[in-house]
């Protein structure tokens, strides 16, 4: 949420109107669903262990790759379409 809040709020401006928002508001996005995922699989994994089974696997790990992958995709596009400064 921090880097998304910085990228957002302190990154110079590309001429794409918007790019700023582009890239810091999905991973804003992010730590908020991270933040809320996290307590359900904290809880399951209590309760696992509580119960001597296997911890359950979690999406987090995935679904974080994906959209940190999304975001320095679409931010070097960005910067490419910038050009030479």
């Amino acid at each position: 949420m921090t880097a998304g809040l910085a990228i957002t709020q302190v990154f110079p401006p590309f001429k794409y109107s918007g790019g700023r928002r582009i890239i810091g508001l999905p991973l804003i996005a992010l730590g908020v669903v991270i933040a809320g995922l996290s307590i359900r699989t904290g809880r399951a994994n209590e309760e696992a262990m509580r119960l001597g089974r296997k911890l359950p696997k979690s999406v987090l790990p995935l679904v974080t790759a994906i959209v940190v992958a999304a975001v320095a995709v679409t931010g070097f596009v960005l910067v490419i379409a910038e050009g030479g400064k």
